[in-house]
């Protein structure tokens, strides 16, 4: 029998991904959303907005697994204390006032997509002396309110006696081969301006490669086990980079010199120096990222000529 899949938030820009990547498999899949997808037939729309009340009876029954991809993405505003409450309502409101009203007696899974800006500044998610996590310290309001989601969840799991799964995945920056993507902006730097103005020469980004990505999201779906699992993703490198090292990445790839030009300044909204340590998640899933960051931006520099 096809498991019922409900994606909250599928017409957003991964949403999107998500819903093509998963009509290969045989789930009955849902979109539960503000905006109709078009060319996705195959997919059942309901029209939603989860920051309002929510009538029951209008919410799909036998749900098996949920995938929330709903939020709101952070940024430069997410230090303000102005952006506080729009992040806590579209990051965390959203997510409690759909499982506070849905049925979930034939739930199987739960998969958050939370964030790696969950973590502060010279942060590390594993205590390896003690084999514990540590307690994550964010230094902005996206951040807050994922991890915040986050300690939901786990009260919601243990609340309902750990009867389904629940896989948290903080995620970082996802590479694909559209023009939005950090990758394409630095290569289109390099490529044509020949310079690149960098801010805080310390901030340090962590990827995945979106095939990766959504190879980890049908995983998930798949595993039985009713654990509550908290899954930090990466490329194949399992580190971070700076700008720079990306810009010497890209130069040596297309046989520039770029010209860099620093800015440092004091505050980023970015976490620097992160230490993420990725083999309980590998171990967890069974499976490993095949993309580095350097064959990412081969991809991306073969996809658009640049040299």
């Amino acid at each position: 029998m096809s498991l019922k899949v409900l994606i909250a938030g599928g017409s957003g820009n991964l949403g999107i991904k998500i819903c093509k990547s998963l009509l290969k498999t045989n789930y009955k899949l849902i979109n539960l959303d503000k905006k109709k997808l078009k060319n996705f037939d195959k997919i059942n729309f309901i029209n939603f907005d989860l920051t309002k009340k929510i009538n029951k009876n209008n919410l799909p029954k036998n749900i098996n697994i949920i995938i929330f991809s709903a939020g709101h993405i952070g940024g430069l505003d997410s230090v303000k204390n102005d952006t506080a409450e729009k992040y806590f309502k579209y990051n965390l409101y959203t997510l409690s006032n759909l499982l506070e009203n849905i049925q979930n007696s034939k739930l199987k899974k739960i998969v958050f997509f939370s964030s790696e800006q969950v973590y502060g500044d010279n942060q590390s998610n594993i205590n390896k002396k003690k084999n514990t996590f540590y307690e994550p310290e964010p230094k902005n309001y996206y951040g807050v309110s994922k991890l915040m989601a986050e300690k939901y969840l786990n009260y919601y799991y243990n609340f309902y006696d750990r009867k389904f799964g629940i896989d948290i995945l903080r995620i970082p920056r996802v590479i694909d081969l559209s023009q939005n993507s950090l990758l394409y902006k630095l290569l289109n730097d390099c490529s044509v301006k020949k310079k690149i103005e960098i801010t805080n020469i310390k901030e340090k980004f962590n990827f995945i490669f979106m095939d990766d990505f959504l190879n980890v999201l049908t995983l998930v779906t798949k595993q039985k086990k009713k654990l509550f699992r908290i899954l930090d993703l990466g490329s194949k490198d399992c580190k971070s980079f700076s700008i720079i090292q990306i810009v010497k990445m890209i130069d040596k790839t297309i046989n520039t010199k770029t010209k860099i030009l620093t800015k440092n300044k004091i505050f980023t909204h970015n976490p620097v120096n992160l230490k993420i340590d990725y083999n309980f998640s590998h171990k967890s899933l069974k499976q490993y990222p095949k993309w580095s960051v350097r064959k990412m931006i081969e991809l991306v520099s073969t996809k658009y000529g640049f040299k």
